[in-house]
């Protein structure tokens, strides 16, 4: 399952000094979206375990970036799917990987659910 965000607010960035209020507000209108582009994709609620998430950065132009702090500034996208797959971000097991530069830039999340082997029980009537 696959989910591509737009780069994220340059007010994400842990170096970036903004007011508080201005802040919460990237912050909740990154968390919104990436909740709505996981309903968008139709990605299901997924059963409580471990996820496997690639994240990918495609950064828009060639200027070095701090890792770190690229990884700082997507904390908001990770909530958001997290609430909308049901799995708390502590039970995911983070990729981190860089992509080609895209025009606007985008970060591409892959989630790779495992199985689950549900017991059988018996019959639906």
């Amino acid at each position: 399952m696959i989910v591509e965000l737009p780069w994220p607010a340059a007010l994400l960035s842990s170096n970036a000094r903004p007011h508080h209020m201005a802040k919460a507000r990237a912050v909740k209108t990154a968390r919104t979206l990436a909740w709505w582009r996981c309903r968008a994709e139709r990605i299901p609620v997924l059963p409580a375990q471990t996820l496997p998430v690639t994240i990918t950065f495609h950064p828009p132009d060639n200027r070095r970036r701090d890792r770190h702090n690229c990884q700082d500034q997507v904390k908001a996208y990770i909530d958001g799917i997290a609430e909308a797959v049901g799995i708390d971000d502590f039970h995911w097991r983070i990729d981190w990987a860089w992509g080609d530069n895209a025009p606007s830039g985008k970060v591409v999340f892959t989630l790779r659910p495992i199985a689950v082997n549900v017991p059988f029980r018996g019959t639906i009537g």
